[in-house]
């Protein structure tokens, strides 16, 4: 259980339970207003000092709570704590005190269903008493106790029930700690996306007055949601928060100094932070529970800390010994997590035992996942799945592994599509994206040292099971009309109204007078739009699943001349949760007719090098050719030289640092790019880029909707501010747009339509029927904000109503079905990048539209450049090539005239190359005969026509 009473006390000479301000403390009686400067000073250790205490102060909500901080913060001497509490019950047996105190400690130690009972007793004796305090407080116990069990069915009724009983009160304070339980609530029932929401309402509700316990408790548990939902950096910020707030109390500090130290062994493996400096905290998380005699409480205390250092150093006689013990005190307290997490280690250290320990491996397996299903909780049971597999790779077990990484998955999508909004269940799937790819290894190195046929399709199945899944769900559901309840319809466009309000004065000339208040304005309604969609998306129908392409379905989709290569590149996600230190990197190669994988680099031994080679890139040194040589021998040679001449086309399904990066800047041995050979597409799966290949026809027309340079005309400081909001760019003029626009205009069928300076406005996208264009092109800005995807942008022309900035909401609500896009804009390919799911930006909101291809720019692109490169691929385009291939003859244009690779390499294709905007294309070099004949077919038409009307006059 979730702590159902702690913080009761508020530190200070004054002590009060959970009362936050003066209206509560009134309703608690005499005993609140009792001094006591030495609570918080000294700790309490024995229950003769509790029952010293209430003697001396009679009833109240902090003079009780001492039994309970007794039991809780001194295991051994809980006991002793419910010994007291049962013989005051017997004697008084409707106690409403000794009922509160003794139901956390029985759920915390006994489980069963005896705790939530004498909750139930106090909380109809405070109600019977009109105590309104003491009833807020067992009913939020309820609520906790609800979240510890996994018992949603239960704990929202006494959720709302609390939140009525704070409202009542008039107490914001309490309503925010009503709040906050319910987040409690949420996040033990794996609801992320409601616990976040109820977090920013407490945080909207707290005032400064509240009690140091309450910000307290509301970061602490952001920093537990942070890491739920794969940002252990974010967690580990909010830890911080957490532990500063904590500073006059050791024994609430302790408990977030071990929050602190798990994020930082996590930051530290993949490469964020220096191993010492994570080592150094946990070191001092294990000594400073040691301090407060914190054995273990709840998630954290000195045990957990040992264990998590334990897993670092790998199978000994030593760290065994840590895990038995915890297994021991977690079966004598029926503490699940010390059982089910030492148990999994304990099954790890067994099976890399030289030789492995196979059958004591075995019973740990089934006894950890007899354990997890007693908890009822879906990460716990996956979790228990994945230690069975682990097993199964140590001994070589090739169809136990593929059964029991199966049940992990089905476990693990059980927990991710339980998320109603996508971007919680994008965030939740990044989490446990280290499952899928230490299955997605483990399976393909039990494959063989060269795994080939279809022993490659489990661990293609497994990958394509994390890749896009939440794109590929919101795909396959578009033709679902949404029902979205009136109510929340009207809440949405009045949110929506506001947020556009405060983005025009950012964007505005007399912004900068108005900046503090405009921005304020901006963040309350992005606030209150994630409430609004996260309720929307709650009240639409549960997702199931969507199917993964199988890999035969992948080859039959490749033309001839196409090669898919899949890369799968294992990062250290290491942490008590997850404490298996070995994973395998792969590259799988699909053609029509062979299927084989290489084994790669791990992905934090490659991102140091393609972080130099970006770099080199961006500033044009002359040494990234030798770099470019050399990543192209450990990516891509020894794949691309198993395969034919005959392949032309490579369709990269990009992991970890290669997302963003176009591999066609990479040189072959001689130093040519591989876009001299190859025309290069990305997709954020396999599974994705096959929907769209096999979308089917193309758009009638293959004219193009150009809008240009929406900038220049403005005011002077247009989109200035917005941009410095967003990114903190400045926003230059683009004189070559408009020229780069009308060339691409005039170089495809007619039918085309080019708006520029104010007529390139967002309002004209938004109600314009965009039917008659088969391509979409941005020839402006972008901004773009990797910690805030839904700010990022498109710059277009505002008026009164619009801002000027379309979003990835706003893009997603065009209709494209079927279209490609062409982003002339910065870093328009960017974004917040989660792992499996790939980059939240600009180019994903076109995919949620309809579009089935997306050309954008990976890197800042120079404006003369842009127009270099697009009036190139506008006569490569006027000539028929479908759109990937034009792309790269376009590139190869601007190599042969010795541009730089970050100018030619500046737009990259996602999705399906073979969008073709001219269907029967006449090559310029064959017009003028063409239309001579043209010429002479009328003129002969003509003269028959008039010998006809001469023949009929005479007659």
């Amino acid at each position: 259980m979730l702590l159902p009473l702690q913080p009761l006390p508020l530190a200070g000479r004054r002590l009060r339970a959970i009362a936050p301000c003066a209206g509560l403390l009134a309703l608690l009686g005499a005993g609140a207003s009792t001094a006591l400067p030495d609570y918080w000073g000294r700790q309490v250790y024995r229950v003769e000092e509790c029952d010293a205490r209430v003697r001396a102060e009679g009833d109240s909500i902090e003079t009780w709570s001492c039994y309970w901080r007794l039991g809780f913060e001194h295991a051994d001497a809980a006991p002793s704590a419910m010994d007291a509490l049962e013989r005051v019950l017997a004697a008084h047996p409707r106690h409403p005190y000794a009922a509160l105190n003794l139901g956390a400690l029985v759920a915390k130690y006994r489980g069963g269903e005896r705790g939530d009972a004498l909750y139930r007793l106090a909380q109809d004796e405070f109600h019977r008493t009109g105590n309104a305090v003491g009833e807020l407080i067992v009913t939020a116990g309820l609520v906790l106790s609800a979240s510890w069990n996994v018992d949603a069915e239960m704990g929202w009724p006494e959720y709302a029930r609390s939140l009525a009983l704070a409202e009542q009160l008039r107490d914001p304070d309490a309503v925010a700690y009503a709040h906050a339980c319910g987040a409690e609530l949420a996040y033990g029932v794996v609801d992320y996306g409601r616990a976040e929401t109820l977090l920013r309402q407490a945080e909207a509700t707290i005032t400064a007055s509240a009690p140091w316990w309450l910000p307290w408790r509301i970061a602490d548990l952001w920093g537990r949601t942070y890491s739920a939902t794969g940002r252990p950096l974010e967690a580990l910020q909010a830890f911080d928060r957490a532990a500063a707030l904590a500073a006059n109390d050791p024994f609430t500090e302790a408990l977030t100094i071990h929050g602190q130290a798990a994020e930082a062994v996590r930051l530290a493996y993949s490469g964020e932070l220096p191993m010492a400096d994570a080592e150094a905290r946990l070191d001092r998380a294990i000594a400073v529970a040691r301090e407060q005699r914190l054995r273990v409480y709840m998630t954290r205390g000195e045990l957990p800390s040992l264990m998590l250092q334990a897993a670092m150093r790998g199978s000994s006689p030593a760290s065994e010994e840590v895990a038995r013990v915890a297994l021991a005190r977690g079966q004598t307290n029926n503490q699940g997590f010390l059982i089910t997490h030492s148990l999994r280690l304990l099954t790890r250290f067994a099976a890399e035992r030289n030789p492995a320990d196979a059958h004591l491996a075995g019973q740990y397996a089934l006894e950890s996942l007899e354990a997890a299903w007693d908890t009822g909780h879906p990460a716990v049971i996956a979790l228990a799945h994945l230690g069975r597999a682990h097993v199964d790779w140590r001994l070589g077990d090739v169809e136990a592994l593929r059964s029991h990484a199966e049940d992990t998955m089905d476990a693990v999508d059980q927990l991710r599509w339980s998320q109603p909004e996508a971007y919680v269940r994008a965030q939740t799937s990044a989490e446990w994206a280290f499952a899928y790819e230490l299955l997605a290894g483990w399976l393909l190195d039990l494959a063989g040292p060269a795994p080939e046929g279809p022993a490659l399709e489990p661990a293609l199945d497994t990958m394509e099971r994390l890749r896009g899944r939440i794109l590929l769900d919101e795909l396959a559901r578009s033709g679902v009309p949404a029902r979205v309840p009136p109510e929340l319809e009207a809440r949405r466009s009045r949110v929506l109204g506001e947020l556009s309000g405060a983005q025009r004065l950012l964007v505005s000339p007399a912004a900068a007078r108005l900046r503090t208040e405009a921005i304020g304005k901006a963040r309350a309604a992005e606030g209150q739009l994630l409430e609004v969609e996260e309720a929307i998306a709650r009240s639409a129908p549960a997702s199931v699943p969507v199917a993964v392409a199988s890999m035969a379905a992948i080859q039959a989709g490749l033309a001839p001349d196409e090669a898919l290569l899949s890369f799968q590149l294992w990062r250290p996600d290491f942490s008590l949760k997850a404490p298996y230190p070995e994973g395998r990197s792969w590259l799988v190669v699909l053609t029509r007719k062979v299927a084989f994988a290489l084994r790669m680099p791990d992905s934090h031994q490659l991102e140091p090098r393609l972080a130099m080679f970006r770099a080199l890139v961006a500033e044009g040194n002359p040494v990234e050719a030798g770099a470019a040589e050399a990543l192209e021998r450990t990516l891509l040679e020894p794949a691309l030289g198993r395969l034919g001449e005959e392949i032309r086309r490579l369709v990269i399904i990009p992991d970890g640092p290669l997302i963003g990066l176009p591999l066609e800047t990479l040189r072959r041995p001689g130093g040519e790019p591989l876009a001299a050979r190859y025309a290069i597409s990305t997709s954020p799966s396999a599974s994705l880029w096959l929907r769209w290949r096999s979308a089917g026809g193309r758009p009638g027309p293959g004219s193009v909707l150009a809008l240009a340079d929406p900038t220049s005309s403005g005011p002077p400081g247009t989109h200035r501010d917005a941009a410095a909001w967003l990114e903190g760019l400045v926003l230059p003029a683009l004189p070559h747009a408009r020229a780069e626009a009308r060339t691409l205009v005039e170089a495809l069928p007619p039918g085309g339509a080019l708006r520029i300076g104010p007529d390139a406005s967002e309002r004209f996208l938004k109600t314009a029927p965009l039917a008659g264009w088969g391509l979409l092109h941005f020839a402006t800005h972008a901004v773009v904000d990797e910690s805030h995807p839904a700010r990022s942008a498109l710059v277009l022309a505002g008026d009164e109503a619009e801002d000027g900035l379309l979003q990835p909401r706003e893009i997603a609500a065009l209709d494209l079905g079927g279209k490609a896009v062409l982003l002339s804009a910065c870093r328009s390919a960017s974004g917040q990048v989660l792992v499996g799911e790939g980059a939240l930006g600009l180019v994903r909101a076109f995919f949620r539209a309809g579009a089935t291809a997306v050309v954008a720019a990976p890197w800042p692109i120079e404006d003369q450049e842009a127009r270099a490169l697009i009036t190139a691929l506008a006569d490569e385009l006027r000539s028929g090539h479908p759109l990937g291939e034009a792309l790269t003859r376009a590139k190869r244009t601007r190599i042969a005239a010795g541009a730089p690779t970050l100018a030619w390499a500046g737009l990259q294709l996602h999705g399906d190359a073979n969008f073709r905007p001219v269907v029967q294309p006449v090559h310029p070099r064959r017009r003028w005969p063409w239309i001579a004949g043209s010429t002479a077919v009328l003129f002969i038409a003509w003269l028959a026509f008039r010998r006809l009307r001469r023949a009929s006059a005479s007659a």
